[in-house]
């Protein structure tokens, strides 16, 4: 059985998720560091959430990551015996795309929503000193 064997009309998302998840070595070294650097990558989004310009680079990065995806995968196809047990890199990419590109797309949507969440923020509070403005002439 091949990682990226198209499934059967018969099998619902669950059992190819679960399919998928049985096919792949999770104690292979750099998948564990693979998992981790999401990991320690949303956290410091997390950690930064206040810090506009650091959340930019990260979005930036993170969809640059995304967008060499395909070269990664070129990349792992030819180079897999170097660091793998098994060939996870196929044409079609599925594993690449859920494993590497999948979250870094997570990780930018959590950067885009707090991004637009600051705009408001500051939406708002240039439109308190307009008004606070606007109310001292007035007077």
């Amino acid at each position: 059985d091949s990682i990226n064997t198209i499934p059967s009309e018969d099998e619902n998302f669950l059992d190819i998720v679960k399919a998928f998840y049985n096919m792949v070595d999770w104690t292979e070294t750099w998948i564990i560091a693979l998992l981790s650097f999401h990991f320690v990558l949303f956290l410091f989004v997390i950690l930064t959430r206040r810090f506009e310009m650091i959340q930019t680079i990260v979005l930036f990065s993170s969809l640059f990551g995304v967008f060499m995806a395909e070269t990664l995968n070129d990349f792992g196809q030819a180079n897999w015996l170097s660091f793998a047990r098994h060939n996870y890199f196929d044409k079609s990419g599925v594993f690449i795309s859920v494993l590497y590109s999948a979250p870094l797309l997570i990780i930018s949507l959590v950067v885009l929503v707090n991004l637009i969440l600051s705009m408001c923020d500051l939406m708002v509070k240039v439109k308190r000193a307009e008004l606070r403005e606007r109310m001292k002439k007035t007077k």
